[in-house]
């Protein structure tokens, strides 16, 4: 009884695996890290099976590939992906599914997609009267979301923290405006793909005209 049982689990080993060995296997694989927009990238899915002939598919997202910025050349044990030109629209998760006879495996890699920050509303120029309240308006996009930052170039100071500047999705608010706010002031947005700046001016009316008011009055 030892002896035929000892044979029996021999046969089952050797069943389980030549059925794993039947399945393909495929090779990881990845994206080049932070591709820009309207770069051309791909990624190539490699299966090794003992089973031919292997058929190869992908899907983007859990669905079926349907965009015509990408193509796709399939050979007997490999098949590459490629997506030519990047858009933003090009981010998500990629899925290479191989199968033989025997069933079917899959991988998935993701694709992230960057952008350099562009203006959404550029700063510019303000002039504005002792004690108005004034905003200074200043937003980007890209990929990732960039951080628009303010400061007055006269000190090189960052107006982020000032209790009497509001930040407001990159705008900055004034709130009585005095003579001492008159200067050169610049908007950074950084999203660490890269930075743009621009600077530009307020000028600040009716300080001289009170001077003048109160001297003719005495």
């Amino acid at each position: 009884m030892e002896v035929l049982h000892l044979v029996w689990s021999c046969i089952i080993f050797v069943l389980v695996l030549a059925t794993d060995q039947s399945y393909p296997k495929i090779k990881e694989f990845s994206f080049p890290a932070h591709i820009p927009v309207g770069e051309k990238t791909s990624a190539m899915c490699f299966a090794i099976s003992s089973e031919s002939p292997v058929t190869f598919s992908w899907m983007k997202d859990g669905k079926e590939i349907s965009s015509p910025d990408i193509s796709i050349k399939n050979d007997k044990e490999f098949s590459v992906i490629i997506i030519n030109p990047v858009s933003l629209s090009s981010s998500g998760n990629f899925t290479c599914v191989a199968k033989n006879s025997h069933g079917a495996v899959s991988f998935s890699t993701s694709l992230l997609v960057v952008d350099a920050p562009k203006w959404v509303v550029e700063p510019s120029n303000v002039t504005a009267t002792v004690g108005e309240n004034i905003v200074l308006k200043c937003s980007a996009s890209g990929s990732p979301n960039p951080k628009v930052e303010w400061k007055k170039l006269e000190k090189n100071i960052s107006l982020m923290q000032n209790v009497r500047f509001k930040p407001v999705n990159g705008s900055l608010s004034f709130s009585a405006v005095s003579i001492d706010d008159e200067g050169e002031y610049e908007c950074s947005a950084n999203n660490g793909v890269d930075i743009i700046t621009k600077r530009i001016s307020i000028t600040v009316k009716g300080e001289i005209l009170e001077t003048s008011i109160n001297e003719n009055i005495r």
